[in-house]
Protein backbone atom coordinates (compact mmCIF):
# COMPACT_ATOMS: atom_id res chain seq x y z
CA UNK A 1 0.00 0.00 0.00
CA UNK A 2 2.59 2.20 1.12
CA UNK A 3 4.69 2.07 -2.65
CA UNK A 4 1.15 2.27 -4.27
CA UNK A 5 1.04 5.64 -2.12
CA UNK A 6 4.35 7.04 -3.45
CA UNK A 7 3.43 6.29 -7.09
CA UNK A 8 0.33 8.25 -6.57
CA UNK A 9 2.46 11.29 -5.31
CA UNK A 10 5.43 10.81 -7.72
CA UNK A 11 2.46 11.47 -10.69
CA UNK A 12 0.83 13.92 -9.25
CA UNK A 13 3.80 16.10 -8.78
CA UNK A 14 5.22 15.54 -12.29
CA UNK A 15 1.85 16.42 -13.19
CA UNK A 16 1.57 19.77 -11.58
CA UNK A 17 5.15 20.62 -12.47
CA UNK A 18 4.57 19.66 -16.73
CA UNK A 19 1.75 21.70 -16.28
CA UNK A 20 3.70 24.57 -15.51
CA UNK A 21 6.06 24.42 -18.20
CA UNK A 22 3.33 24.21 -20.70
CA UNK A 23 1.84 26.99 -19.77
CA UNK A 24 5.16 29.12 -19.74
CA UNK A 25 6.39 28.05 -23.47
CA UNK A 26 2.95 28.88 -24.77
CA UNK A 27 2.49 32.33 -23.05
CA UNK A 28 6.55 32.99 -24.58
CA UNK A 29 5.35 32.19 -27.75
CA UNK A 30 1.87 34.37 -27.80
CA UNK A 31 3.98 37.56 -26.66
CA UNK A 32 5.97 38.15 -29.36
CA UNK A 33 2.71 38.46 -31.54
CA UNK A 34 0.96 41.39 -32.98
CA UNK A 35 -2.17 41.80 -34.40
CA UNK A 36 -3.95 43.47 -36.55
CA UNK A 37 -7.01 44.16 -38.57
CA UNK A 38 -6.94 44.39 -42.67
CA UNK A 39 -10.02 46.02 -43.90
CA UNK A 40 -11.26 45.62 -47.65
CA UNK A 41 -9.30 48.10 -50.20
CA UNK A 42 -11.78 50.73 -51.51
CA UNK A 43 -11.31 52.53 -54.72
CA UNK A 44 -10.38 56.43 -53.85
CA UNK A 45 -13.31 57.84 -55.79
CA UNK A 46 -15.83 56.68 -53.33
CA UNK A 47 -17.23 58.62 -50.25
CA UNK A 48 -16.20 57.12 -47.11
CA UNK A 49 -19.10 54.55 -45.72
CA UNK A 50 -19.50 52.97 -42.32
CA UNK A 51 -16.83 50.83 -41.33
CA UNK A 52 -16.07 47.29 -43.06
CA UNK A 53 -17.82 44.35 -41.62
CA UNK A 54 -15.89 42.06 -43.38
CA UNK A 55 -11.97 42.16 -42.15
CA UNK A 56 -9.25 39.93 -42.26
CA UNK A 57 -6.84 39.06 -38.79
CA UNK A 58 -3.69 38.90 -39.17
CA UNK A 59 -1.06 38.14 -36.55
CA UNK A 60 2.68 38.71 -36.84
CA UNK A 61 5.68 39.07 -35.29
CA UNK A 62 9.87 39.35 -36.72
CA UNK A 63 9.92 36.52 -39.20
CA UNK A 64 5.93 35.31 -39.67
CA UNK A 65 2.85 36.01 -40.20
CA UNK A 66 -0.63 34.00 -40.17
CA UNK A 67 -3.81 35.36 -41.58
CA UNK A 68 -7.18 34.82 -40.85
CA UNK A 69 -9.18 33.85 -44.03
CA UNK A 70 -12.81 34.98 -45.56
CA UNK A 71 -15.56 32.09 -45.74
CA UNK A 72 -15.30 31.58 -48.85
CA UNK A 73 -11.37 32.22 -50.14
CA UNK A 74 -9.07 29.27 -50.35
CA UNK A 75 -5.70 31.23 -50.75
CA UNK A 76 -4.72 34.74 -50.84
CA UNK A 77 -1.73 36.53 -52.76
CA UNK A 78 0.29 38.51 -49.79
CA UNK A 79 2.64 41.46 -50.40
CA UNK A 80 4.52 43.36 -47.98
CA UNK A 81 5.37 46.94 -48.92
CA UNK A 82 7.11 49.68 -48.08
CA UNK A 83 7.57 53.11 -49.60
CA UNK A 84 9.73 51.94 -51.99
CA UNK A 85 7.58 48.84 -53.21
CA UNK A 86 7.00 44.89 -52.93
CA UNK A 87 9.60 43.86 -49.91
CA UNK A 88 7.99 40.28 -50.00
CA UNK A 89 5.58 38.48 -52.02
CA UNK A 90 3.77 35.00 -51.38
CA UNK A 91 0.53 32.60 -51.00
CA UNK A 92 -0.44 30.85 -48.30
CA UNK A 93 -3.67 29.02 -48.13
CA UNK A 94 -6.45 28.21 -45.63
CA UNK A 95 -5.17 24.50 -44.51
CA UNK A 96 -1.63 26.25 -44.28
CA UNK A 97 -2.71 30.39 -43.09
CA UNK A 98 0.64 31.01 -41.72
CA UNK A 99 4.29 31.42 -43.52
CA UNK A 100 7.35 32.50 -42.36
CA UNK A 101 8.81 35.90 -43.98
CA UNK A 102 12.12 38.12 -43.87
CA UNK A 103 13.10 39.55 -40.67
CA UNK A 104 11.66 43.11 -41.09
CA UNK A 105 12.05 45.95 -39.24
CA UNK A 106 9.68 49.34 -39.27
CA UNK A 107 6.12 49.53 -40.92
CA UNK A 108 5.08 48.20 -43.78
CA UNK A 109 1.76 47.97 -45.67
CA UNK A 110 0.24 44.42 -46.36
CA UNK A 111 -1.96 43.44 -49.65
CA UNK A 112 -3.71 40.68 -49.48
CA UNK A 113 -6.15 39.61 -52.63
CA UNK A 114 -7.82 36.73 -52.09
CA UNK A 115 -8.81 34.11 -55.30
CA UNK A 116 -12.18 35.48 -55.09
CA UNK A 117 -10.53 38.94 -56.07
CA UNK A 118 -11.54 40.51 -52.86
CA UNK A 119 -8.78 43.00 -52.02
CA UNK A 120 -7.65 43.68 -48.54
CA UNK A 121 -4.95 46.37 -46.82
CA UNK A 122 -3.19 46.94 -43.32
CA UNK A 123 -0.23 48.68 -41.77
CA UNK A 124 1.96 46.33 -39.69
CA UNK A 125 4.44 47.69 -37.39
CA UNK A 126 7.53 45.34 -36.50
CA UNK A 127 9.60 46.75 -33.68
Amino acid sequence: MKTLTTYIVIFLICISCSGNIFADSRSENTADLSTTYLNPKRDPGHRPKSPAKIYLVCQYSIGHISLSFPDDATYMDVSLNDETGPVWIGTISRTNPETEIPSLLGEYTIICQTDQNQIFEGTLNFN
